[in-house]
């Protein structure tokens, strides 16, 4: 009998344990079916980008952002403008009536044989500068210093009544322009007895040299003096490079 017994009770504990393995192996693998896999560090969810590599946007916002280069406008090139001291032939005003001679009154009004001579003087610049043009020359600009010498020397010549270039005391052409304070003199053209502006143009134009000289595309600048003493009127350009 305790034989039995104990046979019996060693096979109750053994279906006991069996049953208590099988329950413990359910649990186990129903746990497991119903767990989220967990992600090892160095793995990453599909269809991201590793944090250590840095992403196109990030790049983009690291980087200064680059204006549009911009193409400079094209500027017209303005027109230039003629000196003021240009008597360019069309008819506008001229400044040479500010280069007349006033007279010795208190007033310093200018008399009416200075202003008649500075509008003959006016007129051959502006015939010149037409002539000049027609031959693709620049107009000469009024130099108030070659005035001052042109009419220096059509005032020799009027005293004195001799026609030539050099003065009474020797002085030369370029002698005169430097005194005026003009270092570069090109020319000088001389003329007496023509009663107009138009009429000496004419008579320069028509002679060689003097036609050449009024031509010179090199000179830059002029100034006429002309006196109407006996004998006359005389008639004097100076002519400048500068």
């Amino acid at each position: 009998m305790g034989l039995l017994a104990c046979a019996v009770a060693i096979l109750l504990t053994g279906v006991v344990i069996g049953r208590m393995s099988a329950g413990s192996s359910e649990v186990d693998e129903v746990y497991l079916r119903k767990s989220e896999p967990s992600l090892s560090p160095r793995a990453s969810a599909p269809g991201t980008v590793p944090r250590d590599r840095p992403t196109l946007d990030h790049v983009l916002r690291t980087v200064a952002p680059v204006a549009p280069r911009e193409v400079p406008q094209q500027r017209r090139p303005r027109k230039e403008q003629p000196p003021s001291t240009v008597i360019d032939g069309s008819g506008g005003g001229s400044p040479y009536s500010v280069l007349t001679p006033g007279t010795d009154g208190d007033d310093g009004a200018y008399d009416a044989d200075a202003m008649r001579a500075a509008s003959m003087e006016a007129e051959v610049v502006r015939l010149v500068n037409i002539e000049r043009r027609k031959h693709g020359c620049r107009p000469l600009r009024v130099d108030p210093r070659l005035v001052e010498s042109a009419r220096a020397h059509s005032a020799e010549m009027a005293s004195s009544g001799l026609f030539r270039h050099s003065s009474p005391g020797g002085a030369t052409p370029w002698d005169r322009m430097g005194a005026a304070g003009y270092s570069e003199g090109g020319a000088e053209t001389i003329a007496r007895g023509y009663q107009t502006a138009a009429a000496v143009v004419r008579g320069w134009m028509a002679g060689r040299s003097d036609r050449a000289t009024l031509l010179d595309c090199r000179l830059a600048a002029t100034g006429v003096g002309v006196s109407t003493g006996d004998g006359g009127p005389w008639w004097t350009e100076d002519f400048g490079y500068s």
